[in-house]
């Protein structure tokens, strides 16, 4: 028999050391929505893992409906040289920043009503801190060759990493402290005709996370408030003709989803299933 596992957890540690012993020590494989194995950990080894490409997939760990995980590696492997990456891959901080754009209601009272309508994390502050995403920068970073760690990415949090220290209720309260500056901050972009954008961004081999004001024209501007997207520059597609991948943001449902197909790739074809 063989076997899929499957890592939809957010532990670190044993998961790692589960990881390689499935794939060391068994002919099993290994389907992973965790983000921490190929992220925190060095640059060996994530290579470890990913080497075993037919039996571990981790697709699930960075926007997989939109492939992006594949079209960089598939760059990397043919030589087309990726020059830039920019993109929005969290929902969460799209749609607080599109809310603004609306002056309807304050920072704080956006992130209370996103909390309200199942939006964000259950607590609010795992989507506004960095290492979410930069967990995401450094797996994009490593697809395309980059021998980088968590450490090398430069990140310029949303807000201050002081309010992680408060429950979820006491932060939405606290939050209320940065109103005025994100009150702001849109009134400047409004100003400029631009609009702001939490940008991930890898940019002359440098990795960053930064909120950006962004140009109207642009194609992160379009963005609907459910959309991720990715602008990737390559030797081949230059600017101002990047290769552009758009989709849907991932709600538990979509995540369940990705994790069902691959787990269905890799079983034999005999017991597939509709």
């Amino acid at each position: 028999w063989e076997v899929v596992f499957v890592d939809v957890t957010a532990w670190k540690d044993e998961l790692l050391e589960f990881h390689k012993y499935v794939l060391n020590n068994s002919n099993n494989f290994l389907v992973t929505a965790n983000k921490n194995p190929i992220s925190l950990y060095s640059m060996k080894e994530f290579e470890d893992l990913t080497l075993f490409s037919n039996r571990y997939d981790t697709n699930t760990a960075v926007m997989w409906w939109g492939w992006i995980l594949n079209f960089v590696d598939e760059r990397y492997i043919i030589g087309d040289n990726i020059k830039n990456i920019e993109w929005v891959f969290s929902w969460t901080l799209w749609y607080i920043l599109s809310e603004l754009e609306k002056w309807e209601l304050s920072f704080s009272e956006i992130v209370r009503q996103a909390k309200e309508k199942g939006y964000t994390e259950p607590n609010p502050w795992d989507d506004l801190n960095w290492l979410d995403v930069a967990r995401k920068v450094v797996i994009l970073a490593r697809y395309t060759g980059m021998n980088v760690s968590i450490d090398d990415v430069e990140v310029k949090p949303l807000i201050d990493k002081k309010y992680s220290e408060f429950n979820w209720e006491e932060f939405l309260d606290k939050i209320s402290e940065v109103d005025d500056y994100f009150n702001d901050q849109a009134k400047s972009a409004k100003e400029n005709n631009k609009v702001l954008r939490y940008i991930w961004e890898i940019v002359n081999w440098k990795l960053s996370v930064w909120l950006k004001l962004v140009d109207l024209n642009s194609d992160l501007w379009t963005l609907s408030w459910t959309s991720n997207l990715a602008l990737v520059e390559t030797d081949i597609m230059e600017n101002p003709l990047p290769h552009i991948i758009k989709s849907r943001w991932a709600w538990l449902e979509v995540t369940a989803w990705s994790v069902r197909v691959w787990i269905s790739k890799m079983l034999p074809l005999n017991i597939k299933t509709k």
